[in-house]
């Protein structure tokens, strides 16, 4: 990871943190990522449009729609060339506030979508096995067949019919007829 992210980014996070932001900040992260499409990074870094006007692009978007905090460091990061930075610098804020908040973030996939009552169990079983909390993300993939694939805190548990066949395929590949 660059310097510079861990760098920025920490830092935005420790701002937040000290003023009690963190979820606001948290939040608004998650709305400019979204926002801050490749094709808006290049406006915002293009050397042909004056500093001054790239900053005040940044300043009529975002015054008055997020934290002043947050419309400062996007300023900041425009007036030093490093927009293209943006994202992974929220990236770099969201790290570091599951850390400080022990949160875990899992992602279920499964062939059909889960229902709300599935995700609840699911979320509350791996919260009882981690002692953590989970932010669970659902992905539906149809070639699974069926089951359930989790990936949660650097662990992969493979519970689909696609994975079982290939399982018994592999045990029949080996066998002596």
């Amino acid at each position: 990871m660059k310097e510079i992210v861990k760098e920025y980014g920490g830092g935005l996070f420790e701002l937040a943190i000290d003023e009690g932001l963190e979820e606001t900040l948290l939040a608004e992260t998650r709305v400019l990522r979204g926002i801050l499409e490749p094709a808006y990074l290049r406006l915002l870094t293009t050397p042909g449009i004056p500093k001054s006007e790239r900053v005040g692009l940044v300043e009529e978007a975002l015054d008055g729609r997020v934290h002043p905090y947050l419309v400062n460091f996007v300023r900041i990061m425009v007036e030093r060339g490093s927009a293209y930075e943006l994202p992974d610098c929220f990236d770099e804020y969201e790290r570091r506030y599951f850390q400080y908040r022990g949160i875990i973030r899992a992602k279920a996939e499964s062939a059909v979508p889960l229902t709300d009552g599935q995700r609840e169990k699911l979320t509350a079983r791996l919260e009882a096995r981690t002692g953590k909390k989970i932010e669970l993300t659902c992905v539906v993939t149809p070639d699974l067949l069926g089951g359930i694939r989790l990936s949660f805190d650097n662990r992969l548990l493979d519970d689909t019919a696609r994975a079982k066949l290939k399982t018994i395929a592999n045990s029949l590949a080996g066998a002596v007829l």
